[in-house]
């Protein structure tokens, strides 16, 4: 992408921002309200699946956040016949010292973004014991100081519906994203639209036997000369509570991956999982199998191993402890006629001070390492990715949250793509 000039719109608006942040900083006079830790998820006994390379469009990586969903809002509710309404919205300045991730010839930029969101539930859609919907829709307006044409509207979309007559439960969950930051692998800024639907059935057949049935469609469209993909798969598990604590289970994974300019791929995944509680603080979470992947270019097929772990923990009332651990297979958005095997680990731990304030440090680090997929290819280098990210947030009120971040990540490569980057930001979030 190329840089702009100063646009004096765009000053404007960042400077109105950055005023409002000052005064909900310092013109708020409601009490603080008492905290408490991330809880842990009571459907799976710990967090969801943390991304490392989930990064934003102001350059901060969110991998470690609760989702902004109607199952975890928080403040006040607005009733409209059967649907409760949850509004909030968030703001952000951010000064991003490299925003296209480059080796070289960093480039600089104040970065505002504005977030406003809308989540309506129905149901049991906090519980989940029973019939439930959940909408979730956030807009993100983002500007850029002195290079308005990284200016955008990004957009988070989500609905989850589960119906559950008697011992059965019939599932969808279908959402939407455009984005437009960085992708690491590109080494640049990509403007790019992700479409997954997913359609699950569940039987009980007893209090500790179930069967499930899973089938997801992912449409991946990212801007040229990346490569956009679809990705089909079908699971089906097996899982049954050996304890009122543990649950383990077996399944098994097909998949078909079309990719553009590409070999299309096949494989076939076999998989245990297992979830343990193992007190009311602490729980664990995870699958491991392997998986054989075919290739239509007549590549010989390939064998790995897959995983997934992840927990909470926590020791004492204001201390909570996250991490996550996985390895999986991806194609390359940019490298023709080769995937990627990525190995990576993330952790965090969150502390409340003095009921109003929490303190937190996040972290996390990817290896990922290329393979040819055509027959006679060759592979790229492999790189690595780290970053780490303390903070601090302070809820001034049962409406109000203010909170200062810095964060350092790095891509190490032998190829031009590696990059490090500092950023130093301020957020606020107003629930409605």
């Amino acid at each position: 992408m190329k840089a702009h000039g100063c646009n004096p719109q765009s000053i404007l608006l960042l400077e109105s921002l950055y005023i409002a942040i000052l005064a909900a900083i310092f013109c708020t006079s409601s009490p603080g309200q008492d905290l408490s830790p991330p809880k842990m998820d009571q459907a799976t006994g710990a967090q969801g699946p943390i991304q490392v390379d989930d990064i934003q469009a102001n350059g901060v990586n969110e991998s470690i956040k609760p989702e902004k969903t109607a199952e975890n809002a928080v403040g006040n509710v607005l009733q409209c016949g059967p649907f409760d309404v949850h509004l909030n919205a968030e703001a952000s300045l951010i000064y991003n010292d490299n925003i296209y991730i480059q080796q070289t010839h960093k480039i600089s930029d104040l970065i505002g973004t504005l977030s406003p969101h809308l989540a309506i539930g129905a149901g049991d859609y906090l519980q989940k014991e029973e019939s439930w919907l959940a909408i979730d829709f956030s807009p993100s307006f983002i500007l850029f100081a002195n290079h308005d044409g990284n200016d955008a509207i990004d957009q988070d979309g989500r609905l989850n519906i589960e119906w559950r007559p008697a011992s059965w439960t019939f599932g969808v969950k279908q959402g939407y994203r455009q984005d437009s930051g960085p992708i690491i692998e590109a080494g640049d800024r990509v403007n790019r639209s992700i479409c997954d639907t997913d359609i699950y059935i569940k039987y009980d057949m007893s209090s500790k036997t179930s069967f499930e049935l899973d089938g997801d469609q992912s449409i991946n469209d990212y801007d040229h000369p990346l490569f956009s993909f679809n990705l089909w798969t079908l699971a089906g598990w097996m899982d049954y509570w050996i304890t009122p604590k543990v649950k383990l289970g077996v399944g098994a994974t097909g998949g078909f991956l079309d990719i553009t300019q590409n070999p299309n791929q096949t494989y076939q995944q076999g998989l245990v999982r297992a979830e343990y509680d193992i007190t009311e603080n602490a729980a664990i979470r995870g699958s491991a199998g392997g998986e054989l992947r075919e290739f239509q270019s007549g590549q010989g097929n390939r064998f790995n191993g897959v995983f997934s772990l992840g927990g909470t923990y926590q020791p004492w009332e204001n201390t909570t402890l996250l991490f996550d651990a996985y390895r999986r297979e991806e194609s390359s958005l940019v490298a023709a006629g080769q995937n990627y095997t990525v190995t990576g680990l993330s952790a965090g731990i969150c502390q409340v001070i003095a009921e109003k304030y929490i303190l937190s440090l996040t972290g996390g680090f990817d290896h990922s390492n290329y393979y040819a997929t055509v027959q006679g290819g060759g592979a790229d280098s492999p790189y690595n990715y780290f970053f780490i990210r303390p903070g601090i947030d302070w809820h001034m009120s049962d409406q109000f949250t203010v909170g200062l971040f810095y964060q350092y990540q790095e891509s190490q490569s032998s190829l031009a793509n590696g990059f490090n980057n500092d950023l130093t930001g301020v957020n606020l979030t107003y629930h409605f």
